[in-house]
């Protein structure tokens, strides 16, 4: 089994003054800790579902007031 693990993630934003304008920096799993996200052992199988690695991305929301 998998022993416990810590997973670092974060993100950063920014708002227009108005709010009409938002952005956001994430990113998940910083350290690029492999880890499974569901695991299952039965008689004769092992099921389990890996998390993804690190990733990262921009996010730009253009505000509907």
């Amino acid at each position: 089994m998998q022993k416990l693990i810590d997973v670092f993630s974060g993100s950063l934003g920014w708002s227009s003054t108005n709010r009409e304008l938002q952005v956001r920096l994430w990113a998940k799993n910083l350290t690029n800790v492999p880890y499974w996200s569901y695991a299952d052992e039965i008689s004769f199988a092992t099921f389990y579902s890996p998390d993804p690695p690190r990733s990262f991305g921009l996010t730009v929301t253009k505000g509907f007031e």
